[in-house]
């Protein structure tokens, strides 16, 4: 009777303590890639904004922004499982999977069917989990898995990470294939004012047919803040919206920007911190974050 109550007593336990998985697609977070594509360096960026129900399912839109162009993607998660739609057939298939275990496989998407990356059918056409590790990354303990890239006959040498809550070093999601022989990496991913860098970078890359040197100028003056601080925005950088979140995440206020600067009255907020978005043309252009006292 004892040993049954034991048991019990450790199932009720890890029952308890187990931990859902920490979700890729939350309101705010963003990504920047690089890729080299042979001719020189290109970035791209990516961020959550918004959701569609389609027969009774809730997707989040991935908005993927390239030279200024923006398109969506539409992809839902659950019990970490990044799923994506395709809006053409009507049906899903899995982009990250969480619950794999050392040697098992991942395969490709046939090529084309997924909306952000070539899919099969070059270099490898499989990920094999090489390795699981529980890492201390972007604020939180994350699990890890190591993948190894083969093709139909052996390693290909390739080799990427996907990070519980933030997805591929390659990217959100992996890196397929190559991009048609094109490499891609994550450059940095930003979650509520804060800034990772991976694969060596120091500095996030956006390309938004916007000069990176106008982001430093987007800033909040004074902060934190007492009274009345303002954000100021460079006139080349179109500004059209602003966004201002609590430190969960919640919108607090949205209004539209028909000048170069915007003003935050401390006397309506409580002391603490939040966030401010801006965006140019639903293009979210940089997110950071301000006191009240």
């Amino acid at each position: 009777m004892k040993k049954l109550l034991l048991l019990c007593c450790v199932f009720i336990l890890n029952v308890s303590v187990a931990q859902p998985y920490l979700p890729i697609l939350n309101e705010g977070q963003q990504w920047s890639l690089g890729s080299d594509t042979g001719w020189g360096f290109a970035s791209t960026y990516y961020h959550v904004e918004g959701e569609e129900i389609i027969n009774g399912t809730v997707y989040k839109f991935i908005i993927q922004t390239y030279s200024g162009t923006a398109t969506s993607c539409r992809w839902r998660e659950e019990d970490g499982v990044l799923i994506e739609l395709d809006t053409n057939t009507n049906t899903e298939h899995v982009l990250l999977d969480f619950h794999l275990e050392i040697g098992d496989s991942f395969i490709f998407p046939e090529e084309n069917e997924s909306c952000f990356y070539a899919g099969s059918g070059g270099w490898y056409d499989r990920l094999v989990v090489d390795n699981i590790t529980t890492e201390f990354i972007a604020g939180e303990d994350r699990k890890v898995m190591y993948m190894q890239g083969y093709d139909l006959q052996s390693f290909s040498g390739y080799e990427e990470q996907w990070i519980e809550g933030i997805g591929s070093t390659a990217g959100i999601s992996p890196a397929g294939n190559y991009l048609d022989w094109i490499y891609r990496a994550l450059v940095c991913f930003e979650n509520d004012g804060e800034t990772t860098f991976f694969n060596g970078y120091s500095q996030c890359i956006y390309d938004l047919g916007i000069e990176e040197n106008l982001f430093p100028s987007i800033v909040i003056s004074p902060n934190p803040v007492s009274d009345v601080s303002s954000i100021n925005f460079p006139s080349e950088a179109n500004i059209d919206r602003i966004q201002i979140l609590d430190i969960s995440g919640k919108i607090l206020q949205e209004c539209k920007v028909d000048s170069e600067y915007y003003f935050i009255n401390a006397l309506q907020f409580r002391s603490g911190l939040y966030f401010y978005r801006v965006y140019s043309e639903n293009t979210m252009l940089k997110t950071d974050k301000f006191i009240i006292r």
